[in-house]
């Protein structure tokens, strides 16, 4: 699947605690999307919103 490049609005505080977890689970900041998509899949999985 072709990936699309975004943008958010995330508070800056909450970003940055992003970051830190993405580094501390993975060792590397290069994650940042990967991790993300993984984490908003989780969500909507979780929520029964993903077919």
């Amino acid at each position: 699947m072709e990936k699309r490049k975004t943008s958010i609005n995330v508070d800056p505080d909450l970003w940055n605690q992003w970051l830190h977890f993405v580094l501390d689970e993975t060792g590397s900041t290069k994650k940042v999307s990967e991790e993300f998509e993984k984490a908003l899949k989780f969500y909507m999985k979780s929520r029964n919103k993903v077919h």
